[in-house]
């Protein structure tokens, strides 16, 4: 495994829907160094 495998983090943002947040995400001044996820998260009660 290399360290570049290793490294990770999350950013979380609220969004109406993937697609709102697919479109903030394109955004994101990471997105020219890193490959980003856009993954909907379980609501927590």
């Amino acid at each position: 495994m290399e360290v570049k495998e290793m490294i990770g983090g999350y950013v979380i943002i609220s969004a109406s829907d993937i697609n709102e947040a697919t479109e903030i995400a394109r955004t994101c001044p990471l997105l020219d160094h890193f490959q980003l996820e856009v993954r909907k998260l379980k609501a927590m009660n």
